[in-house]
């Protein structure tokens, strides 16, 4: 019996005395860094020039799939600016980096790469890709800036215009009063504008008619400038027509409009905003002076005429039930909103 136990000490020293050695041989591993990844910061849309609202934040991990810290990170880019041009892993493994876009509209890009404890070789998988979308910022006559947005080959203003003169400095009559807006005549001579309800803080933009916002000239083969800054003009029917057949005729309307109801009335229907063009309800003003749909429509002037009837000019609209947009014909009076586009 007490040779039986001195066996089963020696076995249990044995075993601890291997599981010692297997594991002290664990803590010898060496830890190296072998991959990264991106944590958050990815595509990403902002001005041209202007600061990512979110930081780049990518970590490195060892073979074993763990936070490896101190491994340095290197960022680059090929316009714009960053915080920083290396970095080292906190304990989570992580480093971030504040990206200001450079001016090129359109996709920009973001190159990261770690490199391993000895700091002359890339891991392997590195560098990685970071993109973010850059929208060129447009500034009229009064100093206004609106957001822009790239759909398809088209470049478009990401917000109803509001600038009471044109790119020549020549202002535009501001009407206010029902009486004297129904009097203006539905001609193409009568150049005014006012705001929704006559709100000069609201965010709808202003509403233009249909003379001032082409300044007199009907839409033939050459852009008509119109109200639009310098470089942008009026789109005409074929060019709103191309935005509505890329984006799909029966939702183009959903991808454009603002998504919730803090403008739109409910139910909104189908709003998504994908292509970030926002738009808004600013409704219109009618011949005799009122203003009708606010929340409920946006509509906007295009620079082409009703062939046949000179006192109707084209509009496409967006309501606040359909996913759909629409064109149609009205009088020429009439205020409406006005979005312009890259020449």
């Amino acid at each position: 019996m007490k040779n039986q136990i001195n066996i089963l000490t020696i076995a249990v020293i044995a075993i601890f005395g291997m599981t010692t050695i297997f594991s002290s041989c664990k803590k010898d591993e060496v830890l190296i860094a072998t991959s990264i990844e991106l944590v958050s910061g990815a595509d990403q849309t902002s001005n041209t020039e202007t600061l990512l609202a979110n930081a780049i934040v990518v970590k490195v991990k060892d073979q074993n799939g763990n936070a490896f810290q101190n491994a340095t990170v290197k960022f680059t880019v090929t316009e714009g600016a960053v915080s920083v041009t290396t970095a080292s892993t906190d304990a989570n493994g992580q480093a971030s980096v504040n990206w200001t876009l450079g001016t090129t509209e359109g996709e920009q890009n973001l190159m990261v790469s770690a490199f391993k404890a000895d700091g002359t070789s890339e891991l392997a998988g590195s560098p990685i890709t970071v993109k973010a979308n850059a929208n060129k910022v447009l500034t009229d006559v009064d100093g206004n800036t609106y957001k822009t947005v790239k759909i398809g080959n088209q470049t478009w203003m990401a917000e109803n215009l509001k600038t009471t003169k044109y790119a020549d400095r020549t202002p535009i009559t501001k009407v206010e009063g029902n009486t004297e807006w129904g009097n203006l005549n539905n001609n193409n001579t009568d150049k005014a504008y006012c705001y929704p309800d006559n709100n000069d803080n609201t965010d709808y933009g202003a509403l233009y008619t249909y003379a001032a916002a082409t300044n007199g000239i009907v839409y033939t083969t050459v852009d008509v400038q119109g109200v639009c800054p310098d470089g942008w003009h009026l789109p005409n029917d074929a060019e709103w027509e191309e935005l509505n057949n890329y984006l799909g005729v029966d939702v183009a309307g959903g991808k454009l409009k603002e998504i919730g109801t803090s403008h739109w009335e409910s139910p909104n229907t189908g709003a998504t905003n994908s292509t970030n063009f926002t738009a808004l309800p600013a409704g219109y003003r009618k011949p005799d002076g009122e203003f009708s749909d606010i929340g409920r429509i946006a509509f906007w002037w295009t620079s082409s005429e009703e062939t046949g009837w000179s006192d109707y000019g084209q509009t496409w609209y967006i309501n606040y039930s359909s996913e759909g947009m629409m064109d149609k014909n009205d009088e020429k009076s009439e205020g409406k909103s006005v979005r312009c586009i890259m020449d």
